[in-house]
């Protein structure tokens, strides 16, 4: 995809992009590097992806339980100090988080320490950038260069690049999807469509957002194209050959195909009866089922 839209600019333009590309990839890696090396957390939210972290390669990968050790002393689970992010399945406690991520950064974090845990969320931030740009090239915009940074230094996207979090993932995710939908439709081809569905469709497993996101761009993509059912499809379908794997995966890890960072706020799957914190405990209306959910 990138090599195709590379194509259409001149050497010059094409090194110039490269170039801008490079030195954002270094300066964000060298933040997030940086920010990240003390193991130090911004909030507890940062710091539950990096115990989950830890717990998969403790755990050699065979589960994503989490240790709490002292369920001894706690039989009942009354006093778990993970204030409301957690569920129990099978008398087991899980992180209501988005399991793909961590899991990958596991991987990093064992071969390259702490700088493995920065990788993707400033790769979330770059991606993201390449796709802005690509918007602009698409939409004749002058300075596309500039849509390149300010996508990073201009948005609250720079601080989900320095942090442990998966909201840099999905916003790649969703910017891609995106540009696919408008270069489909502007070029009126189908293949755009397909892999930009597909992007929307990863982005499920990065955050409970994306589900929101997918219907709205879903709904305006049927307004802009429609009766052009071919195109509708070409989307749909991309989306749902990525958004299946993910939930199969999200089924045999939690046993849930939404997953945890979905379905327990939702819909009160694994929730305990009751959380350490006692206001959380009484709030518990339809509306703030969906605000749980979407944070």
């Amino acid at each position: 995809m990138i090599q195709s839209q590379l194509s259409l600019l001149n050497p010059s333009n094409k090194l110039t992009f490269l170039t801008h590309i490079t030195l954002l990839s270094l300066i964000l890696f060298l933040l997030a590097g940086t920010a990240i090396s003390s193991l130090t957390f911004l909030s507890s939210d940062t710091g539950l992806r990096y115990l989950q972290v830890r717990e998969l390669v403790a755990n050699e990968w065979q589960t994503f339980a989490v240790n709490y050790p002292a369920h001894f002393l706690d039989l009942d689970w009354k006093h778990t100090p993970y204030y409301h992010s957690y569920s129990l399945i099978n008398d087991q406690l899980y992180f209501n988080i988005s399991h793909i991520f961590p899991l990958l950064t596991s991987y990093l974090f064992v071969g390259f320490g702490s700088f493995g845990l920065a990788i993707f969320p400033a790769l979330g931030g770059i991606v993201t950038a390449v796709a802005i740009y690509q918007l602009g090239l698409l939409l004749d915009i002058k300075y596309p260069n500039l849509l390149l940074w300010t996508a990073v230094f201009g948005t609250p996207l720079l601080i989900y690049c320095l942090e442990l979090w998966d909201h840099s993932m999905a916003t790649a995710c969703a910017t891609w999807g995106v540009l696919g939908a408008t270069k489909g439709i502007k070029h009126e081809r189908w293949p755009p469509l397909v892999w930009g569905g597909a992007a929307i469709g990863i982005g499920l497993g990065f955050r409970p957002e994306m589900y929101p996101f997918a219907i709205a761009l879903g709904a305006a993509l049927f307004v802009t194209v429609w009766p052009n059912w071919q195109r509708l499809t070409a989307y749909a379908g991309g989306g749902i050959v990525a958004t299946l794997p993910i939930w199969f995966l999200q089924y045999r890890w939690v046993g849930h195909p939404l997953g945890l960072a979905f379905a327990p706020n939702l819909f009160g799957y694994g929730r305990p009866d009751a959380y350490a914190v006692e206001v959380y405990n009484r709030i518990n209306t339809p509306i703030v089922k969906i605000g749980r959910w979407l944070l």
